[in-house]
């Protein structure tokens, strides 16, 4: 049972990084997508959050989103903490949310550095990780061992 997950595992590496190995994932920058379930009416219910500068600090607003499963537009949108979030906010975040569901990941993190994280399996388990550069990977190889499966993109050793 072990090797058909591994198997199943490296087959989902494969087919993303045949397509995604040299994307350029900087629109995501300090964003976070998570599926996160369907409605009834089978929508994809999305969860996350998106960095912006507010005054030069930064700030970070969680978002709810339901997306049509046919065609990926937006049907709502809720920002949970920023009650009043501009039509661009909205506009960005569908054509994120367009390009997210192409992925046909359930979760991908870029955080404010630039380090693309994408969950493969699941929502919890980390897949791979794509460094901004090398000080980056440096840095985060003192939380965790990796693997390099890549040039660019790395998985956890676990």
């Amino acid at each position: 049972m072990l090797s058909f997950v591994s198997c199943y595992r490296n087959t989902k590496e494969k087919a993303f990084l045949a397509q995604y190995e040299f994307e350029d994932f900087s629109n995501f920058c300090g964003t976070s997508m998570i599926v996160r379930g369907i409605t009834e009416n089978k929508d994809i219910c999305i969860y996350g959050h998106i960095s912006y500068l507010v005054n030069n600090t930064l700030k970070e607003t969680p978002y709810y989103l339901i997306v049509d499963k046919k065609n990926y537009q937006i049907k709502k949108i809720n920002f949970i903490k920023n009650k009043s979030s501009s039509i661009n906010d909205s506009l960005i975040l569908q054509q994120l949310v367009f390009t997210f569901m192409e992925y046909q990941v359930p979760r991908l993190e870029v955080d404010i550095d630039g380090n693309v994280f994408v969950y493969l399996k699941d929502v919890e388990t980390l897949g791979m990780v794509k460094f901004a550069n090398k000080d980056e990977l440096l840095k985060r190889s003192k939380e965790m061992k990796w693997v390099r499966i890549t040039e660019n993109w790395y998985k956890p050793k676990y």
